[in-house]
C-alpha cells in the first residue's frame, strides 16, 4: 500500500469476490473472411454503449460488428441472474474499415464517452476512427516508426489514450491528437497499459513478467505485488528460479510474459450525438 496522501492502489479481489464470478461459453463467433487469404484475428474490443465488437487482424483486416445485444439506453442487456446471459443472437451489421494496407492489426481500443475507435498495426501505424455524416472515417492517423504499441488504453473520462511501445516508450496523448507526455522505461513491454477507474493510475506490463504503476503524470510509484488464489503452479510459473532441463542443460526460465491488463471501470455513457445512432 501507498500513503494515504498519494493514489491508493486498492486491493483487486477477495475470495468471496472471486467465487461469485462465472465465466462459460456463451457462443462461438464465425467472421467470414473477405477473400481467399486466412484470417487470423489478434485483438478483440467491445464497445459498451453500441454493442459493437472490433475485431482486428492479419492481412491488415478490420472488422467492425454491431450485435442486436443492446437495449433501448444503449446498455447490453443482462438478465439478474448471474447464471443466463441474453445471447447474441446475430449481427445487424459488419463492416470492414480500410487503412491499415496490409498490416497485421494487433491493438484496438475504444474511447467510450466519445465513441471513437483507435487501433495500430505491426509498423507502428496507429489510426483513430471516428463515426460522422454514417460512415467511418480516419480522423487522426500517426508512426512513431520505431517500434510497434503492445498496448492502448483510453481513460474512463475519454479524456486520455496511454500507448505502450515495445521498446519501452509510453506515451500520452489528449483526444485532440496532442502529446500530454512521453516517457523512455528503459526497458522491453509487453501485455499492454490500463488506467485505474479513477483515471490517476496507469499500470504497465513488462517483458519479464512484472507490473509497474505510474501516476497520471508518468511517475514511477511500485512494482505492483500480484498475489494469486491458486498458489501453487501458477506461483511457481511465477517464481523466475525452475529451471528448465528439457533441453539437456540448466536454463534459467524468465516469468511467464504478460498477456494482457485490464483495469475494470463501468464504462460511462456516451452522447447520443457521437458515434452510430443507437
Amino acid at each position: 500500500m501507498m500513503r494515504d496522501e498519494e493514489a491508493t492502489l486498492s486491493t483487486f479481489v477477495d475470495d468471496a469476490s472471486i467465487k461469485g464470478i462465472y465465466i462459460y461459453l456463451s457462443r462461438k463467433i464465425h467472421l467470414p473472411v473477405i477473400d481467399e487469404k486466412v484470417d487470423v484475428f489478434h485483438c478483440l474490443a467491445w464497445n459498451q454503449n453500441s454493442g459493437t465488437l472490433a475485431a482486428g487482424g492479419s492481412h491488415g483486416h478490420l472488422r467492425l460488428l454491431l450485435t442486436n445485444t443492446t437495449n433501448s439506453e444503449g446498455a447490453i442487456q443482462m438478465d439478474r441472474d448471474i447464471s443466463t446471459v441474453v445471447q447474441i443472437t446475430n449481427f445487424t451489421s459488419n463492416l470492414s474499415l480500410e487503412g491499415h494496407n496490409g498490416q497485421e492489426v494487433q491493438c484496438c481500443a475504444w474511447n467510450e464517452p466519445m465513441q471513437k475507435l483507435t487501433t495500430s498495426d505491426k509498423s507502428g501505424a496507429i489510426i483513430v476512427w471516428n463515426y460522422e455524416k454514417e460512415q467511418w472515417y480516419e480522423e487522426m492517423v500517426n508512426n512513431r516508426q520505431q517500434s510497434h504499441v503492445i498496448g492502448m488504453a483510453w481513460s474512463n473520462d475519454g479524456a486520455r489514450i496511454c500507448i505502450a511501445y515495445a521498446d519501452g516508450t509510453l506515451i500520452v496523448g489528449s483526444h485532440d491528437g496532442s502529446r500530454v507526455w512521453n516517457k523512455e522505461l528503459g526497458f522491453d513491454l509487453a501485455g499492454g497499459c490500463t488506467w485505474s477507474s479513477a483515471n490517476n493510475l496507469i499500470l504497465v506490463g513488462l517483458a519479464d513478467g512484472e507490473v509497474h504503476a505510474f501516476t497520471e503524470n508518468g511517475d514511477f510509484i511500485q512494482k505492483l505485488h500480484i498475489t494469486c488464489n491458486d498458489n501453487v503452479e501458477i506461483e511457481h510459473a511465477l517464481s523466475g528460479d525452475f529451471m528448465n532441463r528439457e533441453q539437456g542443460r540448466a536454463q534459467e526460465e524468465r516469468k511467464e510474459q504478460i498477456v494482457a491488463l485490464k483495469w475494470f471501470a463501468p464504462a460511462r455513457r456516451a452522447s447520443t450525438k457521437v458515434g452510430p445512432a443507437r
